[in-house]
């Protein structure tokens, strides 16, 4: 190999200019998170979808050792919650920070084995990620050449990286305290009345969903559903059906939890030198190059300025509404999420049993992800089982029930139903993986179910 070209995800960035490209060379393109490798365009890639399970446990393995390290006010259990700050917030860092910078690790051990002669960092410096220091193209370069002697070239000058670094913590406290004060103009508190259903709805594609499941169960059951509205905009309404009793998470702030949160996004600093120490001291904890562990060290600038302040706030709100629902169980169509996990641990925490009963199903990258430690988990058929069952933790059951939704689906009177001769008629069911891979060309996923289905 004559170069080999270190570049961004070619999933979320465009490629390397053409006239770049000479013969022999070859491109690595690195993740941005850590679903992006199950299906990266590259050759470093090859077999790592059909690993990411095993892969997936094993950094879930590490994150819970990294978390022993922490500082006690994010790392530790708290007694009021029953859980950590950063059990909360464990999904996202191994998503956003564990997950990529361990997949760029593996991938850059398979480049170096090509021994290539030189070695060309190509990031994208006017992108955000850039300047936030999520882009680690330059540190995995860096190992790279390291390992095999070659020739290093950085599109981006050591002056200009320093300048970036040295601006990353104020960066950060910027954009945490502009989240709180606009946490600040929250939605008025309206006091909830205690229920026997308790469901988050984090979105759009939620409404329905929960509007279907708290009718049924009042119409066939007597049981009062609850829905907490957990909008992006914390001004913002109109989640939750309007004829389903509901409360706006964000409405339960109090001039204490803002006050409280500036008090820890001023204390990040020290919890992030002290997480640099910790790590110091356990080196073979995540077995990075030095390049690799300082990308991991500039992106804890915004995990411990930002995202832990944030997920210590969240957790003050769920205590607040378990407190005032008191509800009978905890039902969630997100398999997932930051703004979700601090009220299902808590739940469990006060023997509230939690159930997961998801608005729409994925397909194979959730093998990547994370699934909260529901007590049950509702799922509509065999394969969204097989998928969610090999990522959950033992105590979870599964029940295959189908998607409510699917009662509904009929046909015209004119319109029977009928088989194509000779084929198969194929129903999909699942949400094109398009919006969250940000797929640089857009008919890939529907191609290939049309490929897919002329092999029945």
């Amino acid at each position: 190999m004559n170069r080999l070209i270190v570049t961004n995800s070619a999933l979320a960035y465009p490629p390397p200019p053409e006239d770049l490209l000479g013969p022999g060379d070859a491109v690595l393109p690195l993740v941005e998170t850590f679903d992006e490798g199950m299906f990266m365009p590259s050759e470093f890639y090859e077999g790592l979808s059909e690993e990411i399970t095993p892969f997936n446990l094993s950094l879930q393995a590490t994150a819970r050792e990294l978390a022993r390290l922490l500082p006690e006010p994010i790392g530790g259990v708290r007694e009021e919650w029953g859980h950590s700050a950063f059990e909360g917030f464990m999904g996202s860092f191994l998503k956003f920070t564990l997950g990529p910078l361990m997949t760029n690790a593996l991938v850059a051990g398979r480049a170096a084995a090509t021994k290539p002669v030189e070695v060309l960092a190509w990031d994208e410096p006017d992108h955000e990620s850039w300047r936030g220091g999520r882009q680690m193209v330059a540190e995995v370069a860096r190992e790279i050449a390291d390992r095999t002697g070659a020739r290093l070239s950085l599109r981006v000058g050591g002056g200009r990286r320093l300048l970036r670094d040295l601006a990353l913590p104020a960066l950060s406290y910027l954009r945490a305290t502009q989240y709180f004060v606009r946490r600040a103009r929250h939605q008025s508190h309206r006091p909830a009345q205690p229920c026997d259903v308790l469901i988050p709805v984090v979105g759009p594609s939620v409404t329905p969903v929960a509007q279907r499941i708290a009718r049924q169960l009042l119409d066939a059951h007597g049981l009062r559903t609850l829905a907490v509205e957990i909008p992006q905009d914390p001004s913002d309404a109109g989640l939750a059906p309007p004829d389903l009793p509901s409360v706006h998470l964000y409405s339960y702030t109090t001039r204490s939890m803002l006050a409280q949160a500036h008090l820890e996004i001023l204390a990040s600093c020290g919890w992030r030198r002290r997480t640099a120490d910790a790590l110091q001291r356990r080196p073979g904890l995540l077995d990075l190059g030095p390049h690799l562990t300082r990308a991991l060290l500039r992106r804890l600038h915004n995990v411990l300025g930002f995202d832990m302040p944030v997920a210590l706030y969240h957790a003050r709100l769920w205590k607040r509404v378990l407190d005032e629902a008191s509800p009978r169980v905890v039902v969630s169509p997100n398999f997932y999420s930051p703004a979700i996990a601090a009220g299902v641990l808590q739940a469990k925490a006060r023997d509230i049993p939690t159930m997961l009963c998801p608005h729409g199903m994925g397909g194979p990258h959730y093998r990547s992800g994370t699934l909260l430690p529901y007590d049950e988990a509702l799922v509509f058929g065999e394969f969204a089982g097989e998928l969610l069952a090999s990522i959950a933790q033992p105590a979870t059951q599964f029940t295959v029930t189908g998607h409510s939704l699917y009662d509904d689906l009929r046909l015209p009177a004119d319109e029977p139903a009928t088989v194509p001769e000779p084929g198969a008629l194929v129903l999909a069911t699942t949400q094109p993986m398009e919006p969250r891979l940000r797929a640089a060309e857009p008919t890939w996923w529907l191609r290939s179910l049309a490929s897919a289905c002329a092999d029945l």
